[in-house]
């Protein structure tokens, strides 16, 4: 059984040889400890050898000096809040032997532009990249089943995602936030649509897939720039947005029904335009009406 690299053990590599800029996990090392670079003030570049297996809580959280990170071959997991706040990190490459990335293991890197996920990881954790607001695309693998609740939120320049074709849901707050994410292409897996999954993201288009059965009532919530929604190539726009859809456990069936009938496309910018001048409308009458009644009472 390999031994864990510690805050104690990095400590005393500071008092013998001083605060590194660049940093290699000793090789009799098979895991990074939780918080191990807590004192670490200096550290700009860490390699991380095939002996290390695990990358524990927080081992690098909030290093905002770190720009680059080596990850070795046998990494298999990368646990909760590990990178989160390396603001400067720009590039990750994560191995392909990992299984699972831990929640918000990346969280806050804000100026990382470029994420490579490998074929093999079989699930992402809750707010794994959100913040990363810097990142412009992403391709999740086929390997990936399962990702968490908000992994993307408040990715602001993040335009362009291919999904895993194996993926069954989407969390709640998947891509909120994500205001320059115009089109998604969801995988034919796809059965669940979570809350507020695409909350004041800038989606425009939005083609769902023949399984879907369950898309929460507030998915789309302030999607305001949001043109069509299509299934089956038909639109289904004045369907989705009804307040009623939560309570459908068949989705994909009253889909069916719904483009059986004569269909109006439905562009919820405009409604929004012709609801505000209803409003102004009446707005206007109100104080007409309460102008002559003023001056009846005169």
């Amino acid at each position: 059984m390999g031994r864990t690299f510690s805050r104690e053990d990095f400590d005393v590599y500071v008092k013998d040889y001083g605060q590194p800029e660049r940093f290699e996990i000793p090789k009799e090392f098979t895991a990074i400890g939780k918080y191990a670079f807590a004192d670490a003030n200096c550290l700009k570049e860490v390699i991380i050898g095939d002996n290390v297996k695990m990358i524990h809580e927080g081992a690098f959280y909030d290093k905002n000096t770190l720009e680059s990170v080596e990850f070795g071959n046998n990494v298999e997991e990368i646990g909760d809040s590990a990178f989160s706040g390396c603001t400067n990190l720009h590039r990750i490459d994560i191995p392909s032997n990992v299984q699972y990335i831990d929640s918000e293991a990346f969280s806050g890197c804000r100026n990382v532009y470029e994420v490579i996920i490998h074929d093999g990881i079989t699930g992402i954790g809750d707010g794994a990249f959100a913040s990363c607001s810097s990142l412009e695309s992403i391709t999740i693998p086929d390997s990936v089943s399962n990702i968490g609740d908000s992994v993307f939120a408040d990715c602001g320049s993040l335009e362009n995602i291919v999904m895993s074709n194996n993926l069954t849901r989407t969390g709640s707050n998947t891509f909120a936030g994500c205001r320059n994410l115009h089109d998604v292409k969801l995988p034919d897996a796809l059965t669940d649509i979570d809350d507020n999954a695409f909350l004041q993201s800038g989606l425009r288009n939005l083609s769902l897939p023949d399984n879907i059965e369950h898309i929460d009532s507030s998915a789309f919530n302030m999607c305001s720039f949001i043109q069509s929604v299509t299934y089956k190539d038909k639109d289904v726009t004045g369907f989705i947005f009804r307040n009623d859809i939560d309570a459908i456990n068949n989705l994909s069936e009253e889909l069916d029904k719904f483009i059986g009938k004569k269909t109006i496309r439905l562009n919820l910018k405009s409604k929004q335009k012709i609801d505000d001048r209803i409003a102004d409308a009446e707005d206007l009458i109100k104080n007409i009406e309460s102008n002559d009644i003023n001056k009846e009472k005169e």
